[in-house]
This record gives C-alpha cells, sequence and structure tokens, in this order.
C-alpha cells in the first residue's frame, strides 16, 4: 500500500470532521503514539520484553504513528503522499551500522520531540494567534521526518517497510470497525 491509498483509508476512522479538530487530534496523537512507541523500546531494553514480541507492538503502534500522520496532513489540506514526495530527497539522514539498543531510542525520542516541534508551532507561542500556522513547509518537512523515522525503525528493527506496516493498520482498523470502514458508512457516520 502506498500513501496515496493509506491516507483515504483511514481517514474512514477518524471522528473529526473540521479541519482544526483533525489538526489537533493530529498533533496530540502523534506525541502519544510516539511515547508508545517509546514505552516498547523501554519494556524491550529493561523489563525483559522478549525482541518478536517487541517487533509486532513497534508495528502496531508505528502503524498508529502514521495514522496520526495522515490525520494531521488531512486537517492542514495536505496529502501525505505529496509530503513524503516532496521531502524524501531532501532529508537524507541515515543511520549507517545502526545499533539496535541505541536506534530503539534514538528513534522513538526523536519521533516525540518532532511531534513536540508540531504543536509548539501551531498552537505554542504566547505571542501568536491560536491555531495560526506560521512555518508551513517546516511542519510539512518535520511530519516527513517522523515518517522516515517509522521507516528506519520499521527495517532496522522490524524487518518489514512502511508499506507492510500500512497494509497491516488498515487490517488492524478494519477488524475494529466492521460494520463502519466501508467509503459510504464512513461518509454518513453520526459523531
Amino acid at each position: 500500500m502506498d500513501f496515496a491509498t493509506y491516507q483515504p483509508l483511514a481517514q474512514r476512522t477518524s471522528s473529526t470532521w473540521s479541519y482544526g479538530r483533525k489538526v489537533r487530534n493530529g498533533v496530540l496523537g502523534l506525541i502519544g503514539e510516539a511515547g508508545e512507541v517509546v514505552d516498547i523500546a523501554k519494556k524491550t531494553m529493561f523489563q525483559g520484553k522478549p525482541m518478536e514480541e517487541a517487533k509486532a507492538k513497534f508495528v502496531d503502534e508505528i502503524g498508529d504513528v502514521l495514522w496520526y500522520c495522515a490525520e494531521l496532513c488531512e486537517g492542514l489540506g495536505v496529502k501525505l503522499c505529496s509530503v513524503v514526495d516532496t521531502f524524501r530527497h531532501v532529508y537524507e539522514h541515515g543511520y549507517p551500522d545502526p545499533d539496535l539498543d541505541s536506534l530503539m531510542v534514538q528513534i522513538p525520542v526523536e519521533m516525540v520531540r518532532e511531534a513536540v516541534e508540531i504543536h509548539l508551532e501551531i498552537y505554542g507561542s504566547e505571542n501568536k494567534e491560536p491555531g495560526k500556522i506560521g512555518n508551513y513547509n517546516g511542519i510539512m518537512m518535520t511530519i516527513y521526518v517522523i515518517v522516515h523515522h517509522c521507516e528506519a525503525l520499521l527495517y532496522y528493527v522490524c524487518g518489514c517497510s512502511l508499506e507492510q506496516c500500512m497494509d497491516a493498520n488498515i487490517e488492524k482498523l478494519k477488524a475494529r470497525y466492521p460494520d463502519g470502514f466501508s467509503a459510504e458508512r464512513s461518509e454518513h457516520r453520526e459523531n
């Protein structure tokens, strides 16, 4: 699955309809889900969680991070696939010969930091009009960096791709919302 296919499918399970609420939900969800990814790393490194179990949880939680990236992009009126296509060539940060333990900590913590940065850019300054987006391109770049971090964690730690993670996330959502996943039902759902 690619991002162009993923975003509208993910939106079928969104309970927010206004752009402003999608932005707020997306930002807060990114912070929370990135924190969940950090928690998996902590449990694996310090509480004895088996790596195979952690890999499945990483894929699950990274799928949720991607869902909130899609929600945020929807609220900002941009396609996640456009964000990825625009910035993929700009941000070529690699992870040469990664040490898995440090990578499991470095990447999730960076994801939390980037998500908080988006929140502060949109909502955080007392001198800024609430909800007024100043550095739009910077926010788009930060969303891409989060996606890039997801991709690296999936590849180096879990041995899978973003596409496989998005597929798994949509299957999870279909199972969670069996009666409401069709396009027609999601368009007519009452909140």
